[in-house]
């Protein structure tokens, strides 16, 4: 298991957004998405539902 995609999870949970995830982590969203469907893939189940809604 890979330890960052953990620590990526935890802060777009945290954030209820991958975008100010990535900005938190200093990365991008698109390696916190891929990071995360990677260790969704790997424990075989879904951990966030995604939407394109703003949260406000």
């Amino acid at each position: 298991m890979d330890l960052n995609a953990v620590q990526m999870l935890i802060k777009v949970a945290e954030h209820k957004s991958f975008t100010q995830a990535a900005h938190s982590l200093g990365t991008t969203q698109s390696r916190i998405s891929r990071a995360i469907a990677q260790l969704e893939a790997d424990l075989g189940t879904r951990l966030l539902h995604r939407n394109t809604a703003m949260c406000r």
